[in-house]
């Protein structure tokens, strides 16, 4: 079997219909792919959709579980699959019709590690965005057989979405790679690891995924449960560059992806209620992050000079600013 999808799936009747039927519509033979669907709890009608595909198509698994999130879904969707590739497909999104099979193929001739496509973005209602340009400095290295160390330094561009991968099966068990489990923002320590591992890698400026924008997503609502989940992310990628001497360019856009989450942190913390912002400081060993690159745009450059010179205390200062921010774009 060439390609396994892994479909976590969690109250998402809205989208999931048309999400299953993208897989569909890629002109893959039936016995050359499956479906793996890891309902998570879900307690609307997901599981009557699920239900009604099975019975259109055979090659399709559902694992039940009580709800533990993303990361134990996928996992237990790895353990599951068959295929020579995985393909991760968050329910919430979809794949453009015709898209894959050519990307599968040139995974297996080429025996690559890792197919990296590109993406754009819906609206909640599927309707497609503009398409987002500012990474186009990773064409450069399109169709061409690159490594893990190339993957993470010039291809990533610090948007760690999983399910923009194609990944050999047998690279994830045979390392033992896994997610993380109970937590948010998995993706980012995974895509390091797999960066490690990978030696043949190849980039296709081709968009197949469609990322569907929601105002109930991960990044869009953030809760104390995602501002200590992500911190803990920002510590094990700051860990790794003190354990491992890697390439200096690898270390750089470590340092880079480091300062990013960490002003995004920042800034997350800003709009919390004060006695919240207090309480959640008070778990946060935010000293351990002794200071920040100056890079990137200018919201970057001024949070990170402002974080170098004030610590924590910056927060306060950014609270009244976006909260004047957030209420001009209501």
């Amino acid at each position: 079997m060439k390609l396994s999808y892994i479909v976590p799936v969690y109250n998402v009747e809205a989208y999931l219909d048309k999400c299953l039927q993208s897989l569909y519509n890629q002109s893959l033979e039936l016995s050359d792919f499956e479906v793996v669907i890891v309902n998570d709890g879900s307690s609307d009608n997901s599981i009557e959709i699920i239900e009604k595909y099975r019975t259109l198509y055979q090659n399709i698994t559902l694992i039940e579980q009580t709800n533990q999130g993303l990361s134990v879904a996928r996992n237990n969707g790895i353990k599951q699959a068959k295929g020579d590739y995985i393909l991760y497909v968050d329910s919430d999104d979809f794949l453009i019709r015709e898209s894959i099979p050519n990307l599968l193929q040139k995974a297996i001739d080429l025996e690559l590690d890792v197919l990296r496509g590109e993406y754009r973005y819906c609206d909640e209602a599927g309707n497609l965005l503009l398409l987002d340009d500012t990474k186009r400095h990773r064409y450069r290295y399109s169709y061409k057989i690159i490594d893990g160390d190339h993957l993470f330094q010039c291809i990533y561009c610090k948007e760690y979405y999983i399910p923009l991968l194609l990944i050999k099966r047998s690279l994830l068990i045979e390392n033992r790679l896994y997610f993380r489990e109970h937590v948010y923002f998995e993706d980012i320590e995974f895509a390091f690891k797999l960066s490690l591992l990978a030696k043949r890698v190849m980039y296709v400026p081709i968009v197949f995924y469609i990322y569907r924008l929601r105002a109930g997503s991960i990044t869009r609502n953030l809760t104390s449960k995602k501002i200590l989940d992500l911190f803990s992310a920002i510590k094990e990628l700051k860990s790794y560059s003190r354990m491992i001497k890697y390439p200096e360019r690898t270390n750089r856009v470590l340092e880079e992806t480091v300062t990013q989450l960490t002003v995004y942190l920042l800034i997350s913390l800003s709009t919390f209620a004060a006695r919240d912002r207090k309480e959640l400081l008070k778990q946060l060993d935010l000293k351990s992050i002794s200071s920040l690159l100056v890079f990137g745009n200018m919201k970057e450059i001024i949070v990170s000079v402002l974080y170098n010179m004030l610590g924590t205390s910056v927060i306060w200062l950014l609270s009244p600013a976006v909260k004047l921010r957030n209420g001009l774009l209501k």
